[in-house]
């Protein structure tokens, strides 16, 4: 740096002084971002936040850390994060991915601004990636049948209680007996993703599951292996009862039959506040998501255009 140079900023600093614009945070040497960030997830994420969303996070910040580890909070600037946005999508991660890491860079700044370790927010001046990647997919109902089918004995338990109840799969592998209410048939959810309980009732085909189930045990985890043991993943399990049922193609995933729970409610007339209800959603713009018009559905729809006619405005 030129002498010239120097002087000429040391005079625009003390102009900022004299106006009363200077900041002391401008000098506070603020955390790593790696230090703030093991911080943000042991005192903030992991007491705040359901298991899986904690879990989550720290796949996020794993993420995170290895692009902006190394800088201090207040050395990361918007133009930074559009790097860390281009690095991402050149790795090949979809863009509802990226926008979940942001997501929580956004967040984590701005529990560093309430606690005054960093003065601004520069994931606020970040516009999240356009999502197109979201594909939902619906079991139709013979692909549903040969599922089930296909599916071990304790697989297919699980399989038919996310059909019947669109609970997540973590809220069912942690299902206890003392939760489930044969006798007023309905499933209390206690550990869910949003920390609302919610009751579901229960289904005729899904009371002829707990009835089997019952015959393994009557208290603790409802869903177990043929051992006693209770299931704590049913990922294997899972993709042996597509590969059985001829159904690999389809690349459905276990939180499809969440989906299919959800539209074939909506398709039954059920409306949206009530399938939100069931879902245990905390706003119903996530609800539509999930609820949406099977081909059968919108087939119909046109349906009724022919049988009206001129009639229909």
């Amino acid at each position: 740096m030129s002498k010239k140079l120097a002087l000429r900023l040391l005079a625009k600093r003390q102009t900022a002084i004299f106006e009363d614009r200077f900041d002391l945070h401008d000098i506070k040497l603020t955390p790593r971002f790696s230090d703030f960030a093991r911080e943000y997830l042991l005192t903030f994420s992991k007491i705040n936040k359901a298991p899986q969303s904690w879990r989550r996070d720290q796949i996020s910040v794993n993420n995170l850390n290895i692009f902006f580890g190394k800088y201090r909070l207040n050395e990361i600037k918007p133009m930074l994060i559009e790097h860390y946005k281009q690095h991402r999508l050149g790795s090949g991660r979809k863009p509802a991915t990226i926008n979940r890491e942001l997501a929580l860079l956004k967040h984590l700044y701005t529990v560093a601004e309430r606690n005054d370790e960093a003065r601004t927010n520069p994931a606020k001046k970040v516009q999240l990636l356009r999502e197109d990647n979201v594909v939902q997919r619906v079991l139709s109902e013979t692909d549903e049948e040969r599922l089930i089918r296909s599916a071990a004995p304790h697989v297919r338990r699980v399989v038919i209680c996310a059909l019947d109840t669109g609970m997540r799969l973590g809220e069912i592998l942690s299902l206890l007996w003392e939760y489930v209410d044969l006798q007023n048939r309905v499933i209390i959810v206690a550990k869910t993703k949003t920390r609302k309980t919610r009751e579901i009732p229960i289904r005729r085909r899904l009371m002829t599951v707990f009835e089997e189930a019952q015959t393994q045990a009557t208290s603790g985890h409802v869903f177990r292996h043929f051992n006693g043991e209770p299931i704590k993943s049913v990922r294997e399990g899972y993709k042996n009862a597509l590969s059985r049922a001829g159904l690999e193609h389809r690349h459905y995933l276990f939180h499809d039959l969440r989906h299919t729970f959800a539209t074939r409610l909506a398709e039954c007339g059920v409306s949206l506040f009530t399938v939100k209800e069931l879902l245990g959603h905390s706003t119903i713009l996530t609800t539509q998501r999930y609820a949406h018009p099977g081909r059968r559905a919108k087939q119909d729809a046109i349906a009724r255009l022919d049988r009206h006619g001129d009639a229909c405005p």
